[in-house]
């Protein structure tokens, strides 16, 4: 078994993982990025040309967060000559709306609150039983076509296939099992940063106490303006 030494050890190469890891790259660091699958593929999350870009959070802080990354996709989409995000606005509503519209409200975010009679008139095949929140800048991202940019940046070395079986503490550093078609391996790292989705819960529970992961399934629906 043949040992790595790397500053930064990411697990997943979806959307999250592989943005982790082009930034840390940017800035002089190496990293490995390891996913058990492919970039991208069919039950990632990270699958596809449509998956959704919003700024509507509960927290102020997270709203503040989406608005600097819109920045960077924005930036990302120049480098890399390819549009990447489409603005097409986006309606919310449901319980607690509230929270969300003045967490928009907190942190600047361009909102507009919207009657149930405005909603219908405006998304024909749209009929809610309150009002809403309408988010003009939200939209969707081509997650595929942001998984390829990201990958392309200098210093990030992507390995497909491989398998984090566990991270354990030790010696000032992470160590990171791994199974490929290749055999077994070890990254020792700095920092991991675990971004494996559904994965993410049995290679970190127990870690922190009262950690306790759960995977859950958001429906989102697309509808003509």
């Amino acid at each position: 078994m043949s040992t790595v030494d790397v500053d930064f050890a990411v697990v997943g190469a979806g959307v999250l993982g592989l943005s982790a890891a082009s930034a840390l790259a940017r800035r002089g660091h190496e990293v490995v990025v390891c996913e058990r699958d492919t970039a991208g593929h069919s039950t990632s999350g990270s699958k596809g040309s449509a998956r959704i870009f919003r700024l509507g959070y509960d927290e102020p802080g997270y709203v503040r967060l989406a608005m600097v990354a819109l920045g960077l996709w924005r930036r990302l989409e120049a480098e890399s000559e390819t549009a990447l995000i489409t603005t097409t606005g986006q309606v919310t509503f449901g319980d607690d709306l509230d929270v969300l519209g003045h967490a928009l409200e907190r942190a600047g975010a361009p909102h507009e609150w919207m009657t149930a009679d405005e909603v219908t008139a405006r998304f024909a095949s749209l009929s809610v039983p309150t009002g809403a929140v309408f988010e003009p800048e939200s939209g969707v991202i081509a997650a595929d076509r942001c998984l390829a940019a990201l990958r392309r940046t200098p210093g990030v070395e992507v390995r497909e296939r491989t398998r984090v079986v566990r991270c354990e503490d030790g010696d000032g550093a992470v160590r990171v099992s791994l199974e490929s078609p290749e055999g077994a391996d070890l990254l020792r790292a700095a920092v991991v940063i675990v971004c494996a989705g559904p994965w993410t819960a049995p290679l970190v529970s127990g870690r922190i106490p009262g950690l306790r992961p759960l995977p859950t399934l958001e429906q989102v629906a697309y509808l003509a303006r």
